[in-house]
């Protein structure tokens, strides 16, 4: 007898920790989402509107001057030949069958695309180029940031590695 008491207790222990639950979360729900009793009334929000910054973007104006410094190093202006791409200034130096070179401004880093097969003779005509259109040596080059890439549909076999000019890799 007492074990059935005991038993009938736990249950109803149990539904009605299951009615209070259930009325706590619809208590909350009905509190965290209001209701219009007013139709076709304007809603208006009591917090202040936070503005949005409106992004200011500064035209790129190219260097006029017959050369530049990049990365300490004088360079002859390739702005003066080559085509901004966007509005941070980056511009590509020359871009043919073979490769693209571009400048990417802010980084101050030129990158070399190598788009032609093979891929060693592509390279050395792009570093060539290079050399030659910012008027500059060997050594001075390896003092800039360039990277040589190349895409996986021209060169399966160089492609998703990063190298250094030619010249400059064992320093």
């Amino acid at each position: 007898m007492k074990d059935k008491r005991l038993f009938i207790l736990f249950i109803a222990g149990i539904i009605l920790t299951v009615i209070v639950f259930l009325w706590l979360l619809f208590l909350s729900f009905s509190l965290s989402t209001p209701i219009d009793t007013q139709p076709n009334s304007l809603s208006i929000s009591t917090k202040p509107r936070q503005p949005t910054p409106t992004p200011i973007v500064i035209p790129f104006e190219k260097p006029t001057s017959p050369t530049l410094r990049v990365n300490g190093i004088t360079v002859d202006n390739f702005y003066k030949q080559g085509t901004i791409i966007d509005t941070n200034g980056d511009v590509s130096i020359l871009k043919n069958r073979l490769y693209d070179i571009v400048y990417l401004a802010p980084f101050q880093e030129f990158i070399i695309e190598i788009l032609n097969t093979p891929f060693i003779s592509a390279r050395n005509q792009a570093e060539f180029e290079f050399l030659k259109q910012l008027g500059i040596t060997q050594d001075e080059a390896c003092s800039l940031k360039v990277s040589l890439a190349t895409p996986y549909r021209i060169n399966p076999t160089e492609a998703g590695k990063k190298f250094d000019l030619s010249f400059c890799e064992n320093e």
